[in-house]
């Protein structure tokens, strides 16, 4: 039991409860005479199998080197693409705190000569050995923003600039010792570290230093008590720094930033704008707004996802000896090299539309006025689209203010942001919006219009049937076998409001173009069918009460009808409806979903139902 607990956790931490109590089970199990076992048992039986299967412990850090050069090679141009190597392996002897390894494979360097993954990332965890030494992760991401890690660096306790800069020299050594080219990264994204910062001008001075939008956040939240941000205001706050993220350029970010810090010392917040002001604008952690590096990552939050998968699925959640650690490790990195061929491949392609996206793209172009403002610009590399406020601002004043932003208040920069977008064509051939959806998910309605528009580029013919604010569910789309006479009515919806039956309308269609309608009742828990009830019956109860008279009811199956004739034995007085009528029901009932779910207007879903139905009428 002890070499399974111990093959299992690998020395993450002390003898748990559950461990004890299953070898005393055992121990009961097999004779009543033996008594349970003891914590200091317990203790130097799991100390026996870690000395066992670790080895004799690590004493001084020379002997923690020689193990990792034994363990890990060098690598050279026949290294195979799994193997784990290190590089720039070292310590100083007599400061502990300068030790550093930096271990990766070639498959996971591979990623960095890639079209998309110029943009390395980097993030500390903590919290994973007894010694405290500090792991430190490299990364990038794909045009699809899926995380692909590079290598690990362990480092000692603190995260100073020495252990940066050799971070970024022990990447290139492990580059240049495999026989791959080396990697000059167009930015470097980071927390607000200061040693980060350091060493970014030092190694790679060309490149930018990206700020994490979310770690931006974090802070700011953690500043506003401290500088006198009242608790009822900071919601706005924070909107108001969230539009300012979204800023295209550099020169609209510091206009829009400067009358922002101006509306907030009027306001009475000097001390926070002064603080806003110093750090996240004049700063060099400036640059966490989109337009600092379009069509790129905002945020860290792949590595903070790649570390809590090592806590959770390596560590589990314990700390290790650093030596067990570094075993571990050869595991950790293997697996992520085979995962990069095994379903997790770079996309160096952008994304393609979803259906949800090519649906709104497709209203965007029927509104008259999107579609004559898109023909008549001509074929160029830049785009204009117009937003939500276009009709707050002239397309001429815009324009002004994108060639030279001299905003006068911060709610014009806010009215300039939503009246129009810039969709630029890329290298690539693909086209990223200005818009917010544009930004961080790099393909939007404003680009699928103008590929259709302009590139001759088709919509799925789907998109085209559906109704504007169409969502699709979670999970796969069901495939089921209708009955020959039954016809599921189902929304192309997936709202349901809470409480409300998930199952679909039946309807059964007579020969004079009447139907009834067959509403969910519940289901048996014998036999799994379904109880469905006519509504025209209910109706008709409602209406008069007969004695000895029920409502219709069939059981369905997979959808087949198992027992029940739609077609006889209703509730007296019960009378069909026309399928018109039902058609138009289901138009309705989808309308007022997307009212409740917030998705569209009253009025809005009234012209969208009323030109579907004109529509398919024609049709």
């Amino acid at each position: 039991m002890v070499d399974l607990a111990v093959d299992v956790r690998k020395g993450a931490g002390q003898t748990s409860d559950l461990a004890r109590q299953l070898i005393s089970a055992k121990d009961d199990q097999n004779s009543e005479s033996i008594r349970p076992t003891s914590d200091r048992q317990l203790y130097n039986a799991v100390a026996y199998k870690k000395r066992k299967t670790g080895g004799p412990p690590v004493v001084t850090v020379a002997d923690l080197l020689a193990a990792m050069s034994e363990q890990f090679p060098e690598g050279s141009d026949e290294t195979p693409s799994d193997t784990v190597i290190h590089a720039d392996l070292g310590c100083e002897p007599e400061d502990p705190d300068t030790f550093f390894a930096f271990l990766t494979t070639r498959r996971l360097l591979m990623n960095l000569q890639k079209q998309g993954g110029d943009v390395l990332q980097v993030d500390g965890t903590y919290k994973l050995m007894y010694e405290n030494n500090t792991v430190l992760t490299l990364g990038i991401s794909d045009r699809h923003r899926k995380m692909h890690p590079i290598g690990i660096a362990i480092i000692g306790e603190t995260e100073t600039t020495a252990a940066s800069v050799k971070l970024f020299r022990g990447l290139q050594i492990a580059l240049r010792n495999l026989g791959l080219p080396e990697f000059k990264p167009s930015a470097v994204m980071s927390d607000g570290a200061s040693s980060i910062t350091a060493a970014v001008a030092q190694v790679s001075p060309d490149a930018l230093r990206l700020t994490c939008w979310f770690h931006m956040q974090k802070q700011v939240k953690v500043q506003m008590p401290k500088k006198g941000v009242p608790k009822d205001r900071r919601k706005k706050v924070h909107e108001d720094i969230s539009a300012l993220q979204l800023a295209p350029t550099l020169a609209v970010f510091h206009s829009a930033a400067k009358k922002l810090c101006k509306r907030w010392r009027n306001e009475g917040l000097r001390k926070f704008a002064k603080y806003f002001q110093r750090i996240w604008v004049d700063g060099p952690l400036h640059k966490w707004f989109e337009g600092a590096m379009p069509g790129s990552v905002s945020t860290n939050n792949g590595l903070e996802s790649l570390h809590g998968k090592m806590k959770m699925q390596y560590t589990l959640r314990q700390r290790m000896l650093i030596k067990l650690f570094i075993s571990l490790c050869h595991r950790m990195l293997t697996d992520w090299s085979r995962r990069e061929v095994e379903g997790r491949e770079f996309q160096t392609f952008s994304p393609s539309a979803n259906l949800e996206t090519e649906v709104r793209a497709y209203h965007h172009l029927q509104e008259t006025e999107n579609e004559s403002f898109l023909r008549n610009q001509i074929v160029r590399g830049t785009y204009i689209a117009r937003g939500s406020l276009e009709g707050e601002m002239r397309f001429s004043g815009w324009s002004r203010r994108f060639t030279c932003p001299n905003f006068k208040s911060f709610s014009e920069y806010i009215v300039w942001s939503r009246a129009y977008y810039t969709v630029d064509r890329r290298e690539d051939g693909s086209l990223l919006c200005s818009c917010p959806v544009g930004l961080k998910q790099y393909v939007c309605k404003h680009s699928v219009a103008i590929s259709v528009a302009k590139f001759r580029a088709e919509f799925n013919p789907l998109a085209k049937s559906l109704p504007l604010g169409f969502k699709r569910g979670r999970g796969r789309p069901n495939r089921k076998n209708f009955s020959p006479f039954m016809n599921l009515v189902q929304s192309t919806l997936d709202i349901t409001p809470p409480g409300r039956s998930v199952h679909p309308i039946a309807q059964f269609n007579n020969t004079n173009d009447t139907s009834f309608t067959f509403a969910f009742a519940f289901e048996s828990k014998k036999d799994g069918k379904l109880y469905y009830n006519c509504n025209q019956c209910v109706a008709a109860k409602r209406k008069e009460l007969v004695d000895g008279s029920s409502i219709k009811t069939i059981h369905l199956y997979n959808n087949i009808i198992v027992n029940g004739n739609p077609s006889d034995g209703h509730y007296p007085g019960c009378q069909p409806i026309r399928s018109a009528q039902v058609h138009a029901e289901k138009k309705k009932r989808q309308a007022s979903q997307l009212v409740r779910s917030g998705l569209s207007s009253v009025a809005s879903a009234r012209l969208n139902l009323h030109a579907e139905m004109t529509r398919e009428c024609e049709e």
